[in-house]
């Protein structure tokens, strides 16, 4: 039974990891998506106006 306790224990251990990395992969890939659509948007007005 201890042996179990330990498994389960090093799963939720590895699951709070796995989800840290996603939120901080998330975080990133959100942070890159606020910076870069803007600019993106701007670029595209800039094409417009030089039309």
């Amino acid at each position: 039974m201890e042996g179990f306790a330990r498994t389960l224990l090093g799963l939720n251990e590895a699951n709070d990891e796995i989800r840290h990395q996603a939120e901080v992969a998330f975080g990133q890939y959100t942070q890159d998506a606020d910076t870069c659509i803007p600019m993106f948007i701007s670029t595209m007005q800039s094409v417009d106006d030089a039309n």
